[in-house]
C-alpha cells in the first residue's frame, strides 16, 4: 500500500501537472499540489480497507465511533494529517517551483 499511494500519487500529479502547464503553470503547480495529497490519502484509506477492515472496525469501537468505520477513518486516521499536507503543499509547491526556475536561470 505504501509503494502504491506513494507511486501513483506522484504519478498522477506528474501527468495532471503535464496536461494542465501549456495552460498556465502556476495554476498546473497548485493542481497537481492538490492532486497529490488526494491520491496518496484515497490509495492509503483503499488499502486500509482492503486489508485491515477487521482490524480498523475494532479501533472504530474502542474510539467511541460505534461501527461507523468510515468516519473513523476519515476523522481518525486521515482528517488533520489530509488537512495539513494539502495546505503544505499548495503553499510550499509553487515557492519550489519558483526556486527550481530561478536556479536554472542563474547556471544558464
Amino acid at each position: 500500500t505504501v509503494m502504491a499511494k506513494g507511486l501513483l500519487a506522484g504519478l498522477l500529479a506528474g501527468l495532471v501537472y503535464s496536461l494542465v502547464e501549456k495552460k498556465n503553470k502556476i495554476v498546473a503547480t497548485i493542481v497537481a499540489a492538490i492532486v497529490c495529497p488526494v491520491v496518496n490519502t484515497g490509495v492509503f484509506l483503499a488499502g486500509c480497507s482492503l486489508f485491515f477492515m477487521d482490524t480498523l472496525k475494532e479501533w472504530a469501537q474502542g474510539a467511541g465511533f460505534g461501527t461507523s468505520v468510515a468516519t473513523y477513518m476519515i476523522v481518525g486516521l486521515v482528517g488533520l494529517n489530509f488537512v495539513f499536507e494539502l495546505v503544505i503543499n499548495i503553499v510550499l509547491s509553487p515557492v519550489i517551483v519558483k526556486l527550481v526556475r530561478l536556479g536554472k536561470k542563474e547556471n544558464k
